[in-house]
């Protein structure tokens, strides 16, 4: 506790330090962001020295101490950026054309995996082997793939 209320301090002062008023943030945003970070990375240390849990969920999972306070903050939408949002509409257009030309069994597999049923369960389901739905499944995903990335 006392090392978590340590770290939380140190974080406040860390905040006042590093805060930049040319960044159009509020400083409490910014300040719980620092603190909240550190405060969670000491707690995930305490959790795998004790051995309490192997891995523990996290509100900020995404983000490095290496990297920078204010690219983390900064919440830009990349449907602003013409060339993302043309590349976007275009890979929609291509996967919807590619899962219309999907046979119904195909399509079926697709459910599945997006249902998050395990390979036992579907293949169950679907009257066919684990091995059968595995070919299929990555072949399916493959024809995705590409139909997105083209």
């Amino acid at each position: 506790r006392e090392d978590i209320l340590q770290e939380a301090e140190a974080s406040l002062i860390r905040a006042v330090d590093g805060y930049r008023e040319d960044q159009n943030v509020m400083f409490i945003t910014f300040m719980i962001l620092v603190v909240k970070r550190r405060v969670w990375n000491v707690m995930k240390k305490i959790f795998r020295e004790q051995g309490h849990a192997k891995e523990m969920i996290s509100l900020d999972s995404k983000i490095s101490e290496d990297e920078p306070f204010y690219s983390i903050i900064e919440q830009t939408d990349p449907m602003n950026d013409p060339v993302y949002a043309t590349r976007y509409r275009m890979a929609s257009q291509r996967l919807e054309k590619e899962l219309r030309s999907m046979s119904e069994r195909e399509m079926e597999i697709v459910d599945s995996w997006l249902r998050g049923e395990t390979y036992a369960e579907a293949s169950k389901r679907l009257g066919i082997t684990e091995k059968a739905y595995d070919g299929r499944k990555h072949r399916a995903m493959r024809r995705i793939r590409k139909a997105v990335l083209d």
